[in-house]
């Protein structure tokens, strides 16, 4: 009876331990916010997304999700002229 206890404890350890590593692994997997700033160095390998442009006239904010050489995601807030400024 008692190793059935320490076997079911040893259970609930192990369980808590993969959880809380699942945890940290999808941690990694969110995109790191970054605001650009005129000069920021952008290490981009590949574009994964761009928000669709605002249709207004003026600046308005832009995201854009990329990843950079080492595979790491990134989420990059930007500013431009809006599309609606034509006419």
């Amino acid at each position: 009876m008692k190793s059935l206890l320490v076997g079911a404890v040893v259970l609930a350890f192990l369980n808590t331990a993969m959880a809380a590593g699942s945890d940290t692994a999808h941690n990694a997997a969110v995109a790191k916010v970054d605001n650009y700033m005129y000069g920021s160095h952008l290490d981009i390998s590949k574009v994964l997304s761009v928000s669709a442009p605002a249709i207004s006239c003026g600046v308005v904010p832009e995201q854009m999700i990329y990843l950079d050489s080492m595979g790491s995601k990134h989420e990059l807030d930007y500013q431009v002229v809006g599309d609606g400024c034509n006419g």
